[in-house]
C-alpha cells in the first residue's frame, strides 16, 4: 500500500467501507422478506 500515492490510500477506505455497506445491503436483502 506504501507505493500507492496518498490520494488513492484516501480513496481506498471510503469506497471499502461503501463496498463492505452494499454487500450488507444486499445480505439483508436476502435475508429479510420483502414488504
Amino acid at each position: 500500500l506504501n507505493t500507492l500515492p496518498r490520494k488513492a490510500l484516501d480513496w481506498l477506505t471510503p469506497l471499502e467501507k461503501f463496498a463492505q455497506l452494499v454487500d450488507y445491503h444486499k445480505a439483508f436483502e436476502t435475508v429479510a422478506p420483502h414488504v
